[in-house]
């Protein structure tokens, strides 16, 4: 087992769980802060994004999970920003609203997104497979489906929950294989805002979100030692991806 792999599995039997996530939050911004995250390509997309997120960008971070994103958003962004966050699950909602307390440009929303408006059941399995609760591993239950862990939670949906928003600069989505649900319910905010989309996403899921997206003039990277890369259609189905559109006006690639 590798060692961040079993420092958790430590923490997670010895600490009660909002204090094993809690301690999970202050390990990863300290490490953040001081640089030890940069060479982890797991934190790749954490540092570059800094370099393009401007004061006063609109964010939308789906699957904000425990804030690691959101408060770097909040921070970059400034007081003439804004960041929404969603994030269905109870227990991480708790450590997210602990990492952004007392920022006024931060506004989170307690829901999965999804093309309903009704309540689901959240899944995650990951306990089985690592002796641990992996946090942004959580993924909407079907019939087929289960889990050894769930959370019960209240879907919306996207373009009804954002409809009011007059610009949209960037949509962070980490849904776990729900993305595509989520960005065909809000594709006609995201046609008129051409926000850049950065998509954590697996298998399939990819070629798919590619499609709908490229099909919309956008274009398609991955980060690679710092550079993005453009990719084509056959490339798409690994790594996370950022979409930027060339009519936006954000300097993102």
């Amino acid at each position: 087992m590798a060692g961040r792999s079993y420092i958790r599995l430590v923490l997670y039997r010895i600490l009660p769980f909002p204090i094993y996530l809690w301690f999970l939050c202050r390990m990863f911004f300290y490490s953040y802060d001081t640089g030890l995250l940069k060479r982890n390509n797991e934190y790749k997309y954490y540092y570059y994004l800094r370099k393009f997120v401007r004061r006063g960008f609109v964010i939308i971070d789906i699957g904000a999970n425990m804030g690691y994103f959101t408060r770097l958003f909040s921070v970059w962004t400034g007081p003439a920003g804004h960041v929404y966050a969603v994030e269905p699950v109870k227990q991480m909602r708790q450590q997210l609203k602990y990492n952004v307390r007392g920022r006024r440009n931060v506004t989170i929303y307690p829901y999965a997104l999804g093309a309903e408006e009704k309540s689901v059941m959240l899944g995650n399995n990951s306990r089985a497979r690592l002796g641990y609760l992996a946090s942004g591993q959580h993924s909407v239950l079907t019939e087929d489906k289960s889990a050894l862990d769930t959370f019960p939670a209240e879907m919306r949906r996207g373009s009804v929950l954002f409809r009011d928003l007059k610009r949209i600069d960037l949509i962070k989505c980490d849904v776990e294989g729900y993305e595509l649900v989520i960005l065909g319910d809000m594709l006609q905010k995201i046609i008129a805002y051409k926000p850049a989309i950065l998509l954590e996403s697996g298998g399939a899921n990819r070629v798919e979100a590619f499609r709908l997206l490229t099909a919309e003039g956008y274009h398609c990277y991955r980060l690679e030692g710092g550079v993005l890369q453009p990719l084509t259609e056959a490339d798409a189905a690994h790594d996370d991806l950022l979409y930027v559109h060339p009519q936006s006006n954000n300097p993102i690639a």
